[in-house]
């Protein structure tokens, strides 16, 4: 596994975010991820949808949710 991963700084359409929620399905069953505990929220913002991952190599990520106008993310948690 040599994958690597970019961070997404908002999805331009309820469209992508449903291929990109169908692409992690897929990762996770394939084992390059795997979902973990929430430890603390996106902007300690309790109303947005959030999922920890933590993939392959070690690195935990966290995607949020779309609420507009907010766009949502995919990033790395620091």
């Amino acid at each position: 596994m040599t994958e690597h991963y970019d961070e997404i700084h908002g999805f331009r359409s309820p469209g992508e975010f449903a291929r990109f929620q169908e692409w992690l399905s897929a990762a996770i069953k394939n084992g390059d991820f795997e979902e973990i505990p929430v430890e603390s929220r996106y902007g300690n913002i309790e109303n947005f949808e959030e999922r920890w991952f933590r993939d392959f190599t070690g690195v935990v990520w966290r995607l949020v949710s779309p609420e507009p106008p907010f766009m949502g993310v995919f990033l790395i948690v620091d």
